[in-house]
């Protein structure tokens, strides 16, 4: 007796891959920008405390859409928050990453002044 090959199952294996795959680039990519900030701050002569939280909307992983991202910094009372613009090379949502997972960091100029205090 000869048994079917059940395809249907296929569409859901490869939905659950890509979600778990954008989320586990998601949280990567919230490092990478913690660490980016703070390298690029360290060379224009800030001397920035440790980076404590990137709020990065998941729109950014998962629709490569241009997206504003808060980074929160600084201990106890004296903790500060500023917001970059993080704009995605690639423009092809669920697999951008894949292809190309570059990004550009922007942080306006009244943002900078926010970080004035930890100029050198």
């Amino acid at each position: 007796m000869i048994r079917k090959y059940n395809w249907k199952k296929w569409p859901t294996v490869i939905i659950v891959t890509v979600v778990i795959m954008n989320y586990w680039q998601h949280q990567n990519y919230k490092k990478n920008v913690a660490a980016i900030f703070s390298e690029s701050l360290t060379k224009a002569n800030y001397n920035l405390p440790t980076v404590d939280e990137v709020k990065l909307p998941l729109g950014f992983t998962f629709l490569a859409l241009k997206s504003s991202s808060e980074i929160t910094f600084g201990v106890g009372e004296a903790r500060k928050s500023v917001f970059l613009r993080v704009t995605p090379v690639g423009k092809l949502p669920l697999i951008w990453f894949l292809i190309d997972s570059a990004y550009h960091l922007d942080i306006a100029p009244e943002e900078l002044d926010k970080l004035y205090m930890y100029r050198d």
